[in-house]
């Protein structure tokens, strides 16, 4: 082969590898930019973002390990390179050098695999990114605050069929009809909101009992028991017990009504023995007092208020039921041929609907 081949071959040869690194580089910057638009579709996608978390996890541990290999390999590298110095045997510093040699591509290999991790890594952050603000959304969705009960409980259309009629809450004044209420509702219904309300509307001598309230909760109203203050709370229904008694005294008095809001009622029976009698008793005989009860529950049943074995009492008890719970009761009505479809249509059709002795109300129409 004469000179002017071997001229060809080599610039032959440059240009296979330029032409190789040029396709590599194509090839890498596609991947880069699929990745990219899956990263885009996955992070519009929050069903399928869930699983980038184990991914990411794995891959981040993955590429932590690789960097701590390829820092040891060269610092191996280096300590062979130093070991040829120490010894005269060309046997031992050719092995100590291609020792060297081996740490050092080992290293480069792993720093290149570190390097191709980035752009996945930066990918399953953005996709952890949406799926953190779409798990936000959802916990303030589910959890709202005072503010946005308030604003969703009485967001609610007042489009009615003609033959069922909006609950008139001036009936809640008859003490005789309506004696004691349980306001029923699952966590962020609005019970503690709606039950403001009411008792508001009712006004006279109101007393909150509740372990835990907000700030902006029952405000202008005596609260008995914050901070899970078992103590008070057992005196305020031993003391309610006794009013109740003095009442029954002398029943011709013109005794003021006296209202009463047992909140968390399931956790106030559990830590005070005498909470499951003493409840028990004013809703027997209170009304005649002029003492009404609002107990909130997130249960209907006797065995959720702690009152198995006493059924009856329920009779005393009207039921204000917000959202699901009112729409279980309004299909439940129905079945039994009690109610109008109509009604489990409305309750179907509202964001949050409330049944009041089985009856569509209206939170804003109170006045």
């Amino acid at each position: 082969m004469n000179a002017k081949d071997l001229l060809a071959a080599k610039y032959s040869h440059v240009t296979q590898r330029l032409a190789s690194k040029v396709a590599s580089d194509i090839h890498q910057s596609l991947d880069a930019e699929v990745v990219r638009q899956l990263a885009d579709a996955w992070a519009k996608d929050v069903n399928l973002s869930g699983e980038a978390w184990s991914l990411a996890g794995y891959l981040a541990a993955w590429r932590k390990r690789a960097i701590a290999t390829s820092t040891g390999l060269t610092v191996a590298g280096f300590t062979c390179l130093g070991l040829t110095s120490f010894t005269d045997n060309p046997i031992h510093r050719l092995i100590t050098a291609n020792g060297a040699i081996g740490c050092w591509v080992l290293a480069r290999q792993q720093r290149r695999t570190v390097d191709e991790t980035e752009p996945v890594l930066g990918t399953l952050s953005r996709i952890q990114a949406a799926q953190s603000a779409m798990t936000l959304t959802q916990m303030w969705q589910k959890q709202p605050t005072v503010t946005q009960q308030a604003i969703t409980v009485e967001d609610t259309p007042s489009t009615l069929p003609e033959a069922l009629p909006l609950f008139d809450w001036n009936q809640l004044r008859d003490c005789d009809r309506f004696p004691h209420f349980l306001i029923c509702g699952g966590t962020g219904s609005g019970k503690t909101y709606t039950t403001e309300r009411i008792v508001k509307f009712l006004g006279g001598d109101v007393t909150v009992i509740t372990t835990k309230a907000l700030a902006e909760q029952w405000q202008g109203l005596k609260v008995i028991g914050k901070g899970r203050n078992f103590d008070a709370i057992a005196l305020a229904l031993a003391g309610l017990l006794q009013e109740m008694q003095r009442r029954m005294q002398d029943l011709d008095a013109n005794h003021a009504p006296k209202i009463v809001v047992l909140d968390e009622f399931p956790s106030i029976t559990a830590n005070i023995e005498s909470a499951t009698d003493i409840v028990t008793t004013l809703i027997r005989e209170a009304r005649e007092a002029k003492i009404r009860l609002f107990i909130l529950s997130q249960g209907r049943q006797v065995k959720t208020l702690k009152l198995e074995g006493q059924s009856d009492l329920r009779e005393n008890l009207t039921d204000i039921l917000l959202g699901q719970f009112a729409s279980d009761r309004a299909k439940e009505l129905v079945g039994r041929k009690q109610a109008q479809p109509a009604l489990l249509d409305w309750c179907r059709s509202q964001s949050r609907p409330i049944l009041v002795a089985d009856e569509p109300a209206l939170l804003s129409q109170i006045n």
